[in-house]
């Protein structure tokens, strides 16, 4: 995820081994059609003035697959 704020060398979240792919914090939103968990992160961090935060976190690795080794 990268954060709405920075330029485009703004700070990014890797989650190494979780299956998402690299997705702007200001794209959840728009994603919600195709996938209803970004509309879940959207609210998530909306209610967070915008940024990435533990619940946002808790929800990521409680609903995206992990990738296998």
């Amino acid at each position: 995820m990268v954060h709405p704020h920075g330029d485009a060398g703004g700070k990014k979240l890797i989650y190494t081994h979780v299956s998402m792919p690299l997705t702007a914090i200001d794209d959840f939103r728009g994603l919600a059609a195709e996938d209803p968990r970004f509309g879940e992160l959207a609210a998530i961090v909306e209610a967070n003035n915008g940024l990435w935060c533990a619940a946002a976190e808790r929800y990521l690795l409680d609903n995206w697959d992990p990738i296998d080794d």
